[in-house]
């Protein structure tokens, strides 16, 4: 009961300092971190004065929560705190760290990143034709592994391919269109011509993520055929990264995509209008073809069902469907007709 009163009183961010801090304190990590959470969205200095009176008795994945809250709000007046992280013993800590740093295009982190990212790659012009020119170290220096967020190199993965991946990836995502004076489509089909290939891809994937640049992860999630494809996972983190929007409209122009229906499953109910449009027109197409042993046609039936908006089914002839289908596309007519009168009934309401 007491942890509860507790959590509760985590939401009062307009409590005294002295009272903030009890809280802070006291609560339990949930707790600690809705309040940070809601205080760095009007008071940054507060919620960093509060992580940095229990920096040093706090739990490694306590840090490493916590730090993250300051994603919101994050200025250069958190740098001094962030590096602390990143001189963390736990790996957990310094990641959030570097992750907070190289978003701050003016902090020592990201300075020194994009300097080590504009001597590993370059272009060079030979014959009015770019080429990627990639110089990566023979070692790993120290100081260098001081500012890796993860310094343990994965089995079988060599260490110069390694190195070069942290490199391009702890540098800003929009810095290598200015850098190159290249796009980020160009920029990959350059490195698929290199024997770094994958090390570049990657990093600048992960930097595409963090910066939530639309301009790399659409680039990355439309690489032709002959480049490597980002695997579902790597996908389903790309198109997370894009604004709502962006993410929609990528959507609806690549229904053919292995990524278009774990994508569906993973956006919030309801789907857009645009988005349940596509998946209106892919469903007509699909419930017309025998589905065999594959449960995917059902799967995305069921889904569409509670997920359509508005709650139109789609424009097919039921007796077109297939008939190994026609069970669940009756479940879907059903469900969708009771979501519609559902929504009549409540507008219909008076006002209380």
């Amino acid at each position: 009961p007491a942890g509860r009163a507790v959590a509760g009183a985590a939401a009062d961010t307009g409590a005294p300092a002295q009272a903030l801090a009890e809280q802070f304190g006291t609560g339990d990590l949930v707790a600690r971190t809705e309040l940070l959470n809601r205080l760095r969205a009007h008071d940054p200095a507060v919620a960093r004065d509060l992580l940095a009176s229990t920096w040093a008795s706090d739990q490694y994945r306590d840090r490493a929560t916590l730090l993250a809250t300051f994603a919101t709000g994050l200025s250069l007046d958190d740098e001094p705190l962030a590096e602390l992280g990143l001189a963390d013993r736990r790996s957990e800590v310094r990641m959030v760290a570097a992750d907070l740093l190289a978003r701050l295009p003016g902090s020592r982190y990201s300075i020194k990143a994009t300097e080590r990212a504009a001597a590993a790659v370059r272009v060079e012009r030979k014959a009015l034709r770019p080429h990627l020119i990639v110089t990566v170290a023979d070692d790993v220096t120290g100081e260098l592994i001081a500012e890796v967020p993860d310094a343990s190199i994965p089995a079988g993965a060599g260490a110069r391919a390694w190195l070069l991946q942290h490199v391009v990836a702890a540098a800003p995502a929009g810095f290598w269109a200015e850098h190159t004076g290249l796009a980020p489509a160009d920029l990959l089909s350059l490195a698929a011509r290199t024997d770094w290939a994958d090390p570049l891809r990657d990093g600048w994937t992960r930097a595409a993520i963090r910066d939530a640049h639309v301009g790399w992860l659409t680039a990355l999630l439309d690489q032709p055929a002959g480049q490597r494809k980002p695997g579902e996972a790597a996908g389903l983190h790309l198109l997370a990264a894009l604004p709502a929007r962006e993410r929609d409209e990528w959507l609806c122009a690549n229904p053919g995509s292995p990524l278009f229906v774990p994508a569906l499953e993973s956006l919030p109910a309801p789907w857009s209008a645009p988005v349940s449009q596509r998946v209106r027109s892919v469903l007509a197409e699909a419930a017309r073809a025998d589905p065999g042993r594959s449960p995917a046609p059902r799967a995305l039936l069921r889904l569409a069902a509670l997920r359509l908006e508005p709650p139109v089914p789609p424009q097919l002839d039921p007796a077109l469907v297939h008939e190994r289908l026609a069970h669940a596309w009756h479940d879907l007519l059903s469900t969708l007709s009771i979501r519609a009168a559902m929504r009549r009934e409540i507008a219909e309401e008076p006002d209380p």
